[in-house]
């Protein structure tokens, strides 16, 4: 409800607020308009709102923009509540479970978080912090956890295998030197059993654990040149006994042990060691809900986004609304007024735009003179930049991006204000290459600093340039495709591989390179890693390592792909071409994986499991069996504690199906977002 509130007067007030560039209004003006409701679009969901698209994409930016300044993060740790905790039970009713009292999980797990960085921001567990960033999730069962960055100051030494082995750990206490170690090893920090111990896993894919378990024994630490860390593993003969089965140091999931002695519950820390690793990293820790629920229906109704019926634009509030799945704690947790995502320092977003072209937000009733006699409303960051720069000398030494360092933005009276302590990291919006001056403008605004004016900035060497542009090729910023390449190389710190592809298709076509072949063989490798994923999960557990010929022919594929998409061909370009077929495996691995079953088997199964099911079981059972042979369009939701028979249920009801062979378009979701065994999480990787 508290969501849904916000999401209501944010959609009852659409008519209500618009937005115009403020160039609009002064044309509007002079055609003879008067009102607020003649002109502008409507405002649509604003990245203010917590959960909403661009409040996700606008985190990871910023996550991106302190990447920028330190570099990439070095621990990377994910703290999970655990509903055991003596503040938690002692609090509870006899009768009652944890997660009937939401109110006590998000207030003590709240509390067990602010400890946690504290201790981390303290210097104590890590050594001194530059800067943190986290990130709330709530699990479908109601737990919330944490996933935490961590950038730690080095002071310019190499972090060493020993310094690793002293932050985290990958092995078993001895249960007689450290029983409590032991024990919340083996409660918190142990992984499975899986693999040919237990084939029924949830982390088992294709017959083999998703998440690599059981790792190899590794007498010291070392590192992969895909960045990941190995940790030391050493075969102590200390195991610890689980489901009839003996599970060794393989087993263990790296944790630094101080911390999980002082909080006891799940907390893995991990060490990040390749900068291209943090953009998967800051887009993993803003990756947002889940919103997998109403997908399925749209796809099964053949629909597309919901539109608004009186404008035919895509109604951002609704589709948000529907896509959304927010849970009690996760409700309690925004009630109650705690964080979602959090980053420090800070960061300051900065607008870039042409004269006149700044957005404004105007009311429906507003008279449009009195809009543009308004002075605040043609101030923003940028020109005030202008003004401040004019005002003050020792503001001429600083570029627009370096600005919130030492100058804070002042947003009620619109003017730059001179910092007494603190400071904030500058971060311009990006601008595709595509939308002409506005790109150029941004390019000198991070490079000129003290400029005065927009002329200022087309100022170069006692010459004022008529377009950013000329400016730009005046300083020597397009020389040889010079400002392609920069604009690309900005684009691998936040970008994934599939939108560098995307980015580069885009290149070619409208940017005009000189050097194409060129420009290709720079890059490149700044867009496989994605492929090189997919062609090492192929083989494993085999230790494939593909070759560049191979990944460079199936990146040749993607591209072509890509420009087909767009009406095009990749030999209209001078791109390299492919030396021999290779063809990454597109089969659908999920519908696969779900046809690949024994019929013979599950007959056997579904009639085993059907004989134990209770009286509530068998009647729910039955009735939705009858839906689905009937192939009749029905929603059903079966819900309940942990250990009541969902999972039971669930397997008897696809056992008899698949038993069966029944081909239909059901689709079956448990109470805690179930499509086969396994999380949605893992299976459409969100």
């Amino acid at each position: 409800m508290e969501d849904e509130d916000k999401l209501q007067y944010i959609a009852r007030n659409q008519d209500k607020l618009r937005a115009e560039y403020i160039k609009g209004i002064f044309d509007a003006v002079e055609k003879g308009m008067q009102e607020g409701n003649q002109i502008g679009k409507r405002v649509l969901l604003p990245s203010s709102h917590t959960g909403c698209r661009r409040y996700i994409i606008q985190n990871y930016h910023d996550g991106i923009a302190i990447c920028r300044v330190y570099g990439p993060p070095d621990l990377f740790i994910t703290f999970t509540c655990n509903p055991k905790w003596p503040e938690i039970t002692s609090t509870i009713l006899e009768s009652q479970h944890p997660n009937d009292r939401p109110d006590i999980i998000v207030r003590i797990f709240q509390m067990k978080l602010q400890q946690l960085l504290d201790d981390i921001c303290s210097g104590t567990i890590f050594g001194p912090i530059l800067a943190i960033l986290y990130s709330i999730e709530f699990q479908k069962r109601g737990l919330p956890h944490v996933h935490i960055l961590v950038w730690v100051d080095k002071k310019g030494n190499e972090i060493t295998a020993e310094i690793i082995d002293a932050w985290i750990t990958s092995e078993i206490p001895d249960p007689t030197t450290d029983p409590l170690g032991y024990i919340l090893v083996s409660e918190h920090m142990l992984h499975g059993p899986c693999g040919e111990k237990n084939l029924n896993c949830t982390c088992m894919k294709k017959g083999r654990c998703s998440k690599f378990y059981p790792k190899e024994f590794q007498e010291e630490t070392t590192f992969t040149h895909t960045g990941f860390t190995v940790y030391r593993r050493r075969d102590t003969g200390i195991y610890i006994r689980r489901d009839n089965h003996n599970l060794d140091n393989r087993w263990v999931v790296p944790h630094n042990l101080e911390l999980l002695k002082k909080y006891q519950a799940h907390i893995n820390v991990e060490y990040v060691n390749k900068s291209r690793l943090l953009k998967y990293l800051c887009k993993y820790v803003n990756k947002g809900p889940d919103q997998a629920n109403v997908i399925f229906e749209r796809i099964k109704k053949g629909q597309d986004a919901p539109i608004n019926d009186q404008t035919r634009d895509i109604d951002e509030i609704k589709e948000y609304l529907d896509c959304r799945y927010i849970c009690e704690q996760d409700a309690l947790w925004r009630l109650l007024g705690y964080e979602i995502h959090y980053h420090w320092p800070p960061v300051e977003r900065l607008p870039v735009h042409l004269p006149l072209m700044n957005l404004i937000k105007i009311k429906k009733e507003a008279k449009l003179r009195d809009v543009i006699s308004d002075p605040k409303n043609q101030k923003t960051m940028l020109t005030e930049w202008f003004v401040a720069n004019k005002e003050y000398n020792d503001a001429k030494d600083l570029t627009y991006c370096e600005f919130p360092l030492r100058w804070r933005w002042d947003q009620s009276n619109k003017k730059w204000i001179k910092r007494r302590h603190g400071f904030k990291i500058g971060r311009l919006y990006y601008v595709h290459p595509t939308e002409g001056e506005r790109f150029y403008l941004r390019m000198l605004l991070m490079i000129v600093k003290g400029a005065t004016s927009y002329v200022d900035l087309r100022t170069y060497n006692g010459i004022t340039y008529q377009t950013f542009k000329e400016a730009c090729a005046a300083r020597g910023l397009l020389n040889d495709d010079n400002e392609w390449y920069k604009t690309f190389q900005e684009a691998t710190n936040w970008a994934t591989a599939s939108q560098l592809r995307n980015l580069f298709t885009t290149m070619l076509t409208y940017c005009d390179l000189k050097d194409e072949t060129q420009f290709f063989e720079k890059n490149w490798t700044k867009m496989i890693d994605d492929i090189e994923k997919q062609l090492k999960l192929k083989y494993y557990p085999i230790n494939y390592t593909p070759t560049e010929a191979e990944l460079q022919d199936l990146l040749l594929q993607e591209l072509e792909d890509i420009f087909c998409k767009n009406g095009q061909h990749i030999e209209n370009y001078k791109l390299p071409r492919r030396s021999t077929q290779h063809v990454l495996d597109t089969t659908n691995r999920l519908i696969q994986e779900e046809l690949n079953y024994d019929i013979k088997r599950l007959e056997e199964e579904a009639n085993k499991l059907y004989l134990k099911l209770n009286k509530e079981q068998k009647e729910a059972f039955h009735t939705i069996i009858d839906s689905v042979i009937n192939n009749k369009s029905q929603f059903y939701f079966i819900t309940g504690h942990g250990g009541t028979g969902k999972t039971f249920l669930w397997n008897t009801i696809v056992s008899y199906l698949r038993a069966k062979k029944n081909s239909t378009n059901s689709c079956i979701i448990r109470g805690s977002i179930f499509i086969t065994p396994k999380w949605t999480h893992c299976s459409f990787k969100i």
